[in-house]
């Protein structure tokens, strides 16, 4: 523990450098489809070089490696009115939900069910307890985050059926959570804005409250296809092709499972029973040219779809708000994106 705050505070200090001199240390500008990388991240990912590559590690000792290192870019823990751990039976199991309730009130709140990132193999609710305990107080809304059980233990559909399961629970019991039950919303990040989306697309199925509005962020939509963005951005930007083939081996049980578009929402035909849409890609990421493919199917379909590009950016951002501005900022939109959504209705 000792050694890992020594390694922030001289990270830290590194990433405080000017810009000139963090480009060249770290190989000058980096620049593709004309965006710059933010030197701050340049600089973080040419010193990273140095630490195992997840891909080369168990799952285990993947999840102990990206705990240890997520919290080392992330916002310092804000203080709300309530965190609580609790559990809610699943099929086979349970599973974890952590609530963060910003503020005492005696009216019912609108809340976000959201859904951590990891490929479905690692993340859980410490990996992205400060980003949502940000927003919650900055949005005074309810989060619900859920822990769904991760592969290779339990491979698909578990992480999808673990988190419908676990949306249901949230809305039969709404009253009880002191949540407003017309003003649930869905979201998550990577490999959990593809369960947010597959959210979506079983509630309209299953004829079960919709929600209110779809959060998605950088969202891993499309686990079969090679795009062109995973040939341009597949390598050196911390999310890579290999890193990408390793949460697939473990999370399906055969590469054509990835046709399905309960593992690829964005092979999902009826796109016009998306609900409103928020979505932020980055630009230096190899998942967002599914982004813009949602986008335009979206539009297409008349749903409505505010979107944003952080184009100095990488993928995972929104664990890097204490050192990168750019990464605060995107959160600050995500704010913004939930204030708006809750407004609507």
């Amino acid at each position: 523990m000792l050694l890992q705050k020594l390694e922030a505070i001289l990270l830290r200090w590194i990433l405080s450098l000017p810009e000139s001199i963090l480009r060249k240390l770290s190989g000058g500008i980096i620049q593709k489809r004309n965006r710059v990388l933010d030197a701050r991240l340049q600089m973080a990912l040419y010193l990273a070089r140095v630490k195992p590559k997840i891909e080369t590690l168990s799952p285990v000792d993947a999840r102990k490696m990206y705990k240890k290192s997520i919290t080392i870019f992330d916002l310092p823990k804000e203080d709300l009115f309530q965190v609580e751990n609790f559990t809610i039976p699943v099929k086979n199991g349970r599973i974890g939900i952590r609530l963060y309730r910003p503020i005492q009130t005696l009216s019912v709140s609108p809340s976000l069910v959201y859904f951590h990132g990891g490929g479905f193999v690692i993340g859980d609710l410490d990996t992205h307890d400060s980003p949502l305990r940000y927003l919650a107080k900055k949005t005074n809304t309810i989060i619900l985050s859920v822990d769904y059980r991760l592969a290779p233990e339990f491979r698909f559909p578990t992480a999808v059926e673990d988190s419908f399961t676990a949306y249901r629970w949230i809305i039969k019991n709404a009253n009880d959570l002191g949540i407003h039950p017309k003003k649930i919303a869905i979201g998550g990040d990577s490999a959990g804005g593809n369960l947010a989306a597959n959210i979506s697309i079983l509630a309209k199925k299953k004829k079960i409250g919709t929600p209110l509005f779809q959060l998605l962020i950088y969202p891993y939509l499309d686990l079969f296809r090679m795009s062109q963005s995973r040939n341009d951005f597949g390598r050196g930007y911390l999310l890579t092709n290999k890193l990408l083939d390793y949460f697939n081996f473990y999370y399906l049980k055969s590469a054509i499972e990835g046709r399905q578009s309960l593992a690829s929402p964005i092979l999902y035909k009826k796109s016009s029973n998306f609900p409103k849409t928020y979505l932020q890609l980055a630009g230096f990421d190899p998942l967002q040219d599914e982004g813009f493919e949602l986008i335009d199917a979206l539009k297409k379909s008349k749903v409505s779809i505010t979107y944003s590009l952080y184009k100095s950016l990488i993928h995972g951002y929104i664990s890097f708000g204490g050192m990168i501005p750019e990464a605060k900022t995107a959160l600050d939109e995500i704010a913004f994106f939930l204030e708006d959504g809750f407004r609507s209705k």
